[in-house]
């Protein structure tokens, strides 16, 4: 009887220790989502003052941390194929990312969109060394004269 009730101690005490690790794993997700959304929201300031080259030390600041958010949030899956478990803290940070990402993202494609018709404006797809032809076909000149007369 004692072998047993020693057999379940081990098992609860195996529990709690698998518990406080992956309380740690948790909390150093947290820890780096948190980094990651101060990041992504200077990222955001950057953007609108249209600061290229912080912009690009803040972007290589991003990468990492999205590369070291991933590799923590893999060692919390239970099994080689399940989603990993988070609390409902690490989903609020993660959520807010995701919000914050997406501003970016919609912040760039309108920019680049406004630059590209600014472009086009100054300068038109018929003036330039690979200008395509915009003259009408003969079918649609059928039927006009030009007198050649001065």
């Amino acid at each position: 009887m004692k072998n047993l009730s020693q057999a379940a101690q081990n098992k609860i005490s195996a529990q709690d220790q698998q518990r406080r690790q992956d309380g740690a794993a948790e909390t150093e997700c947290i820890d780096t989502a948190v980094q990651l959304q101060f990041v992504l929201e200077e990222e955001a300031e950057k953007l609108k003052r249209f600061a290229g080259a912080e912009l690009i030390e803040v972007i290589s600041r991003k990468e990492f941390l999205v590369e070291e958010l991933s590799q923590r949030l893999g060692r919390l899956k239970p099994e080689p194929n399940a989603r990993p478990t988070v609390s409902a803290n690490l989903k609020a940070v993660l959520e807010r990312i995701d919000s914050l990402n997406r501003s970016n993202r919609h912040f760039i494609q309108n920019s680049l969109s406004h630059w590209r018709d600014m472009i086009s404006i100054l300068c038109p797809a018929g003036y330039g060394p690979k200008a395509e032809r915009t003259t009408a076909s003969a079918e649609a000149r059928k039927g006009m004269a030009f007198s050649r007369e001065i």
